[in-house]
């Protein structure tokens, strides 16, 4: 099976169980309201591509997906439809009908494609979060006025809402293995919800993907980080390698707001192990430490005390039973 559907209502696809043959039809078949073709020097034979999803039931969607290079081409019949996307690794060029040229990174914060305009993306090594909106809410939200979508795609402007449709984007996706159906429709709900209201306040005028770089970058590396807490190998350069920047870059960004990159994956580390240690009684302190990114379980034990003041296991006993 290339699927795995729970009565949650996610969906876990991966290319990897097709045979090789059919892994790009297969891909492309999921993306029937956009053209996709395979990308740079990419093979459909050994294409790569792994999706997690869910589809609300007024029509809004929801993805995570890491994929190899691939052309997308939009403005199909069936293309009424606003996307939402924040790139998380990797990037893509894309380009409008007149020939203008955009390039799409983590840098970029959130981009909005109408799926009615004649736009076509190149993605390399691309990994973004995704939310698809039927058009009719998008322009109900916006009380008719499809001014703002002139252009094709565009960045959605920094404000209070962008920034907290960008972060529940990635919680979505972290949290998507404890939600029943119920409890993702509300979420995805709420998604929406901020996702129209993000668009109704952006500013009409502008839409430049060099505003607030700094912040978006900022952003990007810490929905990384939380993403990829449990990867051993997880530091300041793959990070960067990751985002498309140098190490100085990310440095100098996470020290204007008084952080440090290794201090940030600590911390996140750290927090992730003590909802298990609460949460999760039948996890040993072993099990813990490898699903928190650490190679075993005394280098876990020594951060966990530097950042908590006890061992695991004193924290564990502690707790109220």
């Amino acid at each position: 099976m290339a699927e795995h559907t729970q009565d949650r209502g996610f969906r876990t696809i991966s290319t990897r169980v097709v045979p090789e043959r059919d892994r790009f039809d297969f891909w492309r078949s999921l993306f029937p309201r956009v053209h996709l073709d395979v990308g740079g020097r990419g093979q459909r034979s050994d294409f790569n591509g792994r999706l997690l999803s869910f589809t609300g039931e007024k029509g809004a969607s929801f993805s995570f997906g890491r994929y190899s290079d691939t052309v997308a081409r939009f403005a199909r019949p069936d293309g009424k439809f606003i996307l939402m996307s924040l790139a998380v690794a990797g990037g893509a060029r894309v380009a409008d009908a007149k020939g203008k040229e955009f390039d799409v990174s983590p840098e970029t914060g959130v981009a909005v494609v109408d799926g009615t305009r004649p736009i076509t993306t190149h993605s390399r090594n691309h990994a973004q979060f995704s939310l698809v909106i039927p058009r009719v809410l998008a322009i109900d939200a916006l009380e008719q006025d499809e001014g703002l979508f002139d252009r094709g795609i565009f960045s959605l402007a920094d404000s209070g809402l962008a920034r907290m449709f960008a972060a529940q984007l990635g919680s979505f996706a972290r949290e998507a293995e404890f939600l029943d159906r119920r409890g993702a429709e509300l979420v995805m709900g709420g998604l929406v919800d901020i996702a129209l209201g993000a668009l109704a306040g952006s500013d009409r005028r502008a839409g430049s993907y060099d505003t607030a770089a700094g912040a978006a970058l900022f952003g990007a590396a810490m929905r990384f980080i939380e993403l990829n807490f449990d990867d051993p190998h997880l530091t300041a350069a793959t990070i960067a390698h990751d985002l498309g920047c140098s190490r100085a870059r990310l440095f100098r960004v996470f020290e204007r707001r008084g952080q440090a990159v290794a201090f940030t994956i600590r911390k996140c580390r750290m927090a992730r192990a003590i909802e298990m240690i609460a949460g999760a009684d039948f996890l040993s302190v072993d099990q813990i430490a490898y699903r928190c990114g650490y190679r075993n379980a005394s280098a876990f034990t020594r951060a966990f005390r530097l950042h908590v003041g006890i061992a695991p296991l004193d924290y564990r006993n502690r707790l109220p039973r």
